[in-house]
């Protein structure tokens, strides 16, 4: 007779057990992996976005220079030139490890042009050109198309090696500039200069020396190695002098919140006008609603003169004035500011008791310019440029 021995019921459930078991630490394994993997492409996505950004912000900058100040301008030259700036710009970033490349070849990775309003719709169209664009549109990559594209973790559990990532960044320019308005952790780059407009007489003035183009041509601003030249470059100056008893100048100190302080003064010619500085306009200076007038001085010995000596070469946003009135007429002196413009200080020179100061105009592009929203026919600031990040 035989005898059988029943076995352990868990000895007969091994063989089912171990299958299942397999399979929930295969499906673990691969919902690990599809979550490592989109980590890592969220981060590969996010340091793509950060290069574009950069590159387009760089090449929005490019756009608006000196250049678009000179009458021989060759656009298309031009663009050329703000590709190579945007893939330098590029290139200082990473992505997943490596440099981030993009292409200056025409309609590749860095596209120009410009919005163009339909006036009876109202529709804007946008025109990809090289010629006086307003809009710059880069293409960052990590794919196979360009031999770099973004390696998973796990291939054996998600099926795929490698995958491709682009980010897009748009950045525009816009010269429909209203007022100037500080921004946290933001002031104007701005002095509290005020250079006559119009004279007529024998004052050299902003309309005939600058916009007229009589001014001179002797000096010139060497971007790349950051100072003065004495050679032309194709942009007119005009000779500012704080006047003296015997006779009028054509540039004057106002007064925006300081009171015509000395310490008031300094900080505005180091920081430019912060929010405090414009707190009694409105917190933003600009023309919209007519001509200001605002209290000024002709003296510039002493600490005025210090600290324009230290900043030769600097750009900065400052305003035009019309003739001051008559002395007899004003319990202070004062002028009536018309509207803003940006120079670069070339030379200053202390002569006997006035100063004489060389500038020429610059195109400041800057985030504390407002866009005139009211009016979409406003004049165009041939100077100064809002630049942001559209997209």
């Amino acid at each position: 007779m035989q005898i059988r021995i029943a076995q352990p019921e868990t000895l007969n459930r091994r063989g089912t057990l171990m299958p299942a078991l397999a399979i929930a630490i295969l499906v673990a394994g691969g919902a690990v992996a599809f979550v490592l993997d989109a980590l890592w492409l969220s981060t590969a996505q996010r340091e793509l976005k950060t290069a574009a950004d950069a590159a387009a912000l760089a090449a929005g900058q490019r756009m608006a220079s000196d250049d678009l100040l000179r009458i021989d301008l060759d656009s298309p030259q031009k663009a050329g030139f703000v590709r190579e700036v945007a893939r330098k710009a590029a290139l200082l970033n990473r992505a997943v490890g490596r440099e981030v490349a993009v292409s200056i070849d025409p309609h590749v990775d860095i596209r120009f042009g410009r919005p163009i309003v339909n006036l009876n719709t109202g529709s804007t169209t946008f025109i990809e050109t090289d010629y006086f664009p307003t809009t710059v549109v880069v293409a960052t990559h990590c794919n196979r198309k360009n031999g770099n594209p973004v390696s998973l973790f796990m291939p054996y559990l998600t099926g795929m090696a490698t995958a491709d990532v682009t980010a897009i960044s748009e950045a525009s320019i816009s010269n429909q500039v209203s007022a100037v308005r500080p921004m946290e952790n933001a002031n104007v780059p701005a002095w509290p200069l005020a250079i006559l407009e119009l004279d007529g007489g024998e004052q050299d003035d902003w309309s005939s020396a600058i916009e007229g183009r009589s001014g001179q041509d002797l000096f010139g601003w060497d971007h790349e190695n950051k100072r003065v030249i004495n050679s032309p470059d194709g942009i007119p100056e005009i000779v500012l002098r704080s006047g003296n008893s015997q006779r009028l100048g054509n540039i004057r100190i106002v007064d925006i919140n300081t009171s015509l302080r000395d310490d008031a003064l300094e900080n505005q010619f180091l920081n430019g006008w912060s929010e405090d500085d414009l707190e009694e306009f409105g917190s933003e200076l600009g023309f919209e609603n007519g001509p200001l007038t605002l209290n000024a001085t002709d003296d510039f010995l002493g600490m005025p003169y210090t600290e324009l000596r230290k900043q030769i070469g600097q750009e900065r946003v400052v305003l035009l004035y019309r003739e001051s009135p008559p002395a007899e007429y004003t319990s202070t002196p004062s002028v009536l500011t018309t509207r803003l413009v940006s120079i670069r200080l070339l030379e200053i020179t202390e002569l006997g008791d006035e100063i004489e100061l060389i500038v020429q105009p610059t195109v400041i592009a800057t985030r504390t310019a407002v866009l005139s929203e009211q009016r979409p026919d406003a004049p165009k600031n041939p100077y100064i440029y809002r630049l942001a990040i559209t997209q």
